[in-house]
């Protein structure tokens, strides 16, 4: 695989604060605790990816476009 495209709506943090308007709400209905944008970097890394590129969606908060290779280094 050459890139891995990821796009996704993470949970509100100390560094991101804005929310995606009832994004909680229904993950608290199906009792789902949905990751943070840290959570999610860090999820990246353990994966062993390197992040490309990340873009951050305009007029939806907390949503982002990572553009991901897989770490070649190892």
């Amino acid at each position: 695989m050459q890139y891995l495209l990821v796009i996704d709506i993470v949970s509100p943090s100390e560094t991101l604060t804005s929310i995606m308007p009832g994004f909680d709400y229904v993950h608290g209905l199906q009792g789902l605790t949905p990751r943070n944008y840290e959570e999610t970097i860090e999820t990246f890394k353990k994966a062993k990816y390197e992040i490309l590129e990340e873009l951050e969606i305009k007029n939806m908060p907390n949503t982002f476009i990572w553009i991901l290779e897989p770490d070649r280094s190892r």
